[in-house]
């Protein structure tokens, strides 16, 4: 489950699925990983190769 928020990460833990936060949060990437993100996006296009996605080079 993709998320910008505690929240996010909690419902994500509570649901069984992986948490990975988006870096461009408001509360920033700490706070995040700090609520339990396993992974965190820097870009979008980076969710397909974290779903083992392959893609081409843009």
């Amino acid at each position: 489950m993709v998320g910008d928020s505690s929240v996010d990460m909690q419902s994500a833990i509570a649901a069984g699925a992986v948490p990975v936060g988006v870096a461009w949060s408001l509360k920033g990437e700490e706070h995040l990983f700090q609520a339990g993100a396993e992974h965190m996006l820097r870009d979008m296009r980076e969710l397909l190769t974290l779903c083992g996605i392959e893609v081409a080079d843009i």
